[in-house]
């Protein structure tokens, strides 16, 4: 009994993440093609599942790229307090900037460099990000 309920466990196992695997390179492909609302669609999908910063980085882009800003704010904003990185403030002034806020993205970039002062492996992150 318990080997069958171990292989049926493992063919779970298996199957959801070869689908969320699918799903994946179909988002990127859709976002490689520029065919952002497909691509955010899915990339939504799989980030509710893998919440990890290369699927974020690309949801978050083609939420952008499809003005859909106040959904891209809610999940910055999300995904900042799980990571605590200040890396993603940066992301939501740049929102911010598409906007036209200028002060509100000041604010957010200031805010980042800050962060960064508590931990200072992150001030050669900031550097890249803000000089490139």
């Amino acid at each position: 009994m318990r080997i069958y309920l171990s292989i049926l466990l493992n063919f779970v196992f298996v199957f959801g993440y070869t689908q969320s695997t699918k799903n994946e390179n179909l988002a990127n492909e859709y976002y490689r093609q520029g065919e952002f609302s497909k691509a955010s669609q899915i990339f939504e999908q799989v980030y509710k599942k893998k919440k990890i910063k290369s699927i974020y980085i690309k949801y978050i882009d083609c939420l952008i790229q499809i003005q859909s800003y106040n959904k891209a704010e809610r999940v910055i904003k999300t995904f900042y307090k799980k990571t605590n990185d200040p890396t993603i403030l940066v992301n939501l002034g740049e929102l911010y900037l598409t906007q036209g806020e200028t002060k509100l993205a000041n604010k957010k970039f200031e805010a980042a460099i800050n962060q960064a002062k508590k931990n200072t492996r992150h001030y050669t992150i900031l550097a890249c990000i803000f000089f490139l």
